[in-house]
């Protein structure tokens, strides 16, 4: 956040990040370029763990720094992968779960439906621990896909999370 300008326009990563988008610079989106931008709206995807969650909330303070018009715009998305899988021992039913409270709710509902035997948990650490069928559906088809428009909310949000950045 405290970020001169030349630092990041010459990071690397922001660069490529401008350079897809179709931007002069990772440092700057008017409305005039909101117009011309390659995509009609940005999704970003970050592992499930802790660590995916921390670099997620630090991309979206960057994008409401340096490209506030992408959130103002409605044209942000936050993709969510699972955290947990769950599979009931009783039929092999096959859960997702978004955060570990959730996680134990359900396997608490699996135990009882299977009669008291514990369900199987898997968690994902990362995007490469997910099947390739799971994350299709959940974060690529854009009609089962699990996803937000980032808002004024998630700013505050990330920002928290951040230390009080924004």
């Amino acid at each position: 956040w405290q970020a001169s300008e030349p630092r990041v326009a010459a990071h690397a990563q922001y660069r490529l990040l401008a350079e897809a988008l179709g931007l002069r610079s990772p440092t700057s989106l008017d409305a005039i370029q909101l117009e011309h931008l390659r995509f009609a709206r940005v999704a970003l995807l970050f592992d499930p763990d802790a660590d995916g969650i921390h670099i997620g909330a630090l991309m979206v303070l960057y994008v409401q720094r340096w490209l506030p018009a992408l959130i103002e715009s409605g044209r942000l998305l936050m993709l969510r992968a699972p955290m947990f899988e769950l599979v009931s021992a009783a039929d092999g039913e096959v859960l997702h779960a978004d955060h570990p409270l959730e996680c134990r709710t359900m396997a608490e509902r699996l135990r009882e439906a299977s009669g008291g035997q514990a369900p199987l948990v898997q968690a994902f650490r990362g995007l490469g621990g997910i099947s390739p069928g799971v994350l299709h559906e959940r974060c690529v088809d854009p009609a089962t896909r699990m996803q937000r428009v980032v808002s004024a909310a998630d700013v505050q949000s990330a920002s928290a999370v951040s230390g009080g950045a924004a």
